[in-house]
């Protein structure tokens, strides 16, 4: 998210936005690269809209809970994510 950073840095900055700890510019940066992707998976047909509907899935909470079923099903560790996250 920022040039500079390490991988680690940036993964806490990711976490911080989908915990709803970090708004403004990091959150957009996330929305909008999420909003890509749900564009390319055809949950949105512009740009535009998948920005608007990452906002609303990273702001309820449903951003997070995408990670750890993620984590879960790909074996991963939600400690290390809690460690990586600073928590």
């Amino acid at each position: 998210l920022e040039s500079g950073m390490s991988l680690i840095e940036n993964a806490q900055l990711a976490i911080r936005v989908l915990q709803g700890k970090l708004a403004g510019p990091c959150e957009d940066t996330v929305a909008l690269n999420a909003g890509a992707i749900l564009m390319l998976g055809e949950k949105a047909t512009t740009l535009s809209e998948g920005f608007k509907l990452a906002l609303e899935l990273i702001r309820s909470g449903e951003g997070l809970k995408k990670l750890e079923q993620f984590i879960d099903a790909t074996g991963g560790s939600r400690n290390a994510l809690s460690t990586i996250a600073g928590g």
